[in-house]
């Protein structure tokens, strides 16, 4: 498989059902009993953050910045935009009528380091075919080239979902100064929607405090406590770094000492590989 199947899906030369490609109507909204519910933040609440593209005065020539500064108002004309918890993505070209390529930014204080991506697409007319490319991943060894493919969820249809396997290529292109790439097709439905895509699923800085607090509340009080939190320092960002003490009485040794954090920075944001 190559990019060239990827792009012949979108001229209709495949048959089957390529060209409807997830997240469509039906149970996509039904909660599993005995799930965990992942709460999701709300975007349009956040305040916009001056992104990289920005800053360095990128966003022109065809490019759409990722923080919406030169969101279009011709229907088609994609809108990319990462300016939420979890988001990360540095620009977006269009490339072609079909093609888009994307370019991630690099972790904080380590710019080797692109991998985590999450970012919301608008602006699309239904039934439009879109083909992208991220171009600048930094790892080798990936689940994509396993079977891995990235995830899509809606504002209206918020169950997160994996794209089809068949949708999706990770590659190193023949030039040797080019890093790894991830090209995957979809179909935009809806246009009176937002799209999500993320590398894998999100869990934020909002996540796991929302759990610690859990654990603390139910587990820390009362003579049969047994998790004691501390916050052992705060992060160049002042977020928590919280220390957790697992033992069968605080007034006893301790037997085991966990650092627990989130991955939340510039280019990462829930979730690594391996």
């Amino acid at each position: 498989m190559d990019r060239q199947i990827l792009k012949s899906a979108m001229d209709g030369k495949i048959a089957g059902n390529l060209n409807r490609v997830v997240l469509r109507s039906g149970n996509l909204n039904r909660t599993v009993e005995g799930h965990w519910t992942m709460l999701q933040p709300t975007p349009e609440a956040l305040p916009r953050s001056r992104c990289i593209q920005c800053i360095n005065g990128k966003a022109k020539g065809g490019a759409t910045c990722s923080c919406g500064a030169q969101a279009p108002k011709k229907p088609g004309e994609l809108v990319f935009d990462s300016s939420f918890e979890c988001g990360n993505l540095g620009e977006a070209t269009r490339v072609s009528e079909y093609e888009w390529e994307l370019r991630l930014r690099p972790d904080t204080w380590n710019d080797k380091h692109r991998l985590w991506f999450m970012f919301r697409v608008t602006n699309a007319k239904p039934n439009q075919h879109a083909l992208f490319t991220i171009a600048n991943f930094s790892k080798g060894k990936s689940l994509y080239r396993e079977g891995m493919s990235p995830l899509i969820r809606s504002r209206k249809r918020p169950t997160w979902q994996r794209l089809p396997q068949n949708h999706t290529l990770y590659y190193r292109p023949e030039e040797k100064k080019r890093g790894y790439m991830l090209s995957f097709f979809f179909n935009f439905d809806d246009d009176d929607d937002e799209y999500y895509f993320a590398y894998a699923y999100p869990y934020s800085y909002t996540d796991l405090q929302l759990y610690l607090h859990r654990l603390n509340y139910y587990c820390s009080g009362g003579p049969d406590g047994f998790v004691i939190r501390e916050l052992l320092t705060r992060t160049l960002q002042h977020r928590r770094l919280d220390l957790l003490t697992i033992t069968t009485n605080p007034e006893r040794e301790r037997h085991l000492g966990a650092i627990s954090g989130s991955r939340d920075g510039g280019g990462s944001g829930g979730g690594s590989d391996g």
